[in-house]
């Protein structure tokens, strides 16, 4: 951290929403957003390219994910796994995997 402060980003996400989880492929300068709730939850999956400085959209999750977990696994791949999928107060306990 160069000067341990926070400073406002020249782009904001695509939709507002809250919830969602989020990992970044550094070597790529991609940071991706999965899931979150926006009203209703969402399979949304969109990534900030920072070298491009723009958003790039993904298809979708397989399943609505709320309040989720993201991490990057040693094999480079994106998982998505828990959450609330908006169908019940009960929480998920599949996960999925992106490339």
């Amino acid at each position: 951290m160069r000067t341990n402060k926070f400073k406002m980003l020249p782009f904001k996400l695509p939709k507002p929403r809250s919830g969602f989880a989020s990992c970044a492929k550094k070597e790529e300068g991609r940071i991706f957003f999965c899931g979150g709730n926006s009203g209703s939850v969402l399979r949304k999956f969109d990534c900030l390219d920072l070298k491009k400085g723009k958003w790039l959209r993904f298809p979708d999750l397989i399943y609505k994910r709320d309040e989720l977990a993201v991490t990057l696994g040693p094999d480079g791949m994106v998982y998505a796994i828990g959450g609330y999928g908006g169908q019940s107060a009960n929480p998920s306990s599949n996960g999925e995997v992106r490339d």
